[in-house]
């Protein structure tokens, strides 16, 4: 197995993870919860009582790793998610783009759902690393 590292360019908008997951508690089993409120299993079965459950929100795609519609990439640690056009560094001079356009082409489908943040938009260099 091998490391790789690469940078983005990213023309966009940057989301903290906790924007884009939402955590939540779930029960794992169905008895009766114990007395002792700083119980962390079940009495009964031995089970944990509680999981903390990340699920995203509906408009991110992560098999596509697409938010509304809008390319995306995370940085290595997956803290932040930069949504807009996506330059790797391999795909110098591909997007020959202004950038009034593309702005457009980002605000339009996250307005939409209501994901736009003028104050966010700007130029990103991201660092991924693999491992």
């Amino acid at each position: 197995m091998s490391t790789n590292y690469y940078a983005y360019t990213v023309v966009g908008i940057k989301f903290a993870k906790n924007e884009i997951y939402r955590s939540e508690k779930a029960r794992l089993c169905k008895h009766p919860l114990p007395e002792d409120k700083n119980a962390k299993f079940c009495p009964v079965c031995g089970q944990k009582l509680w999981q903390t459950i990340e699920e995203s929100i509906p408009e991110y795609d992560d098999m596509t790793e697409q938010l509304a519609g809008v390319p995306a990439v995370w940085d290595t640690d997956q803290r932040h998610l930069f949504v807009g056009v996506v330059t790797k560094t391999e795909d110098s001079g591909k997007n020959d783009i202004e950038l009034p356009l593309i702005k457009d082409m980002v605000k339009r489908p996250l307005e939409l759902k209501g994901l736009w943040h003028e104050k966010r938009f700007a130029i990103w260099t991201v660092l991924y690393c693999s491992y």
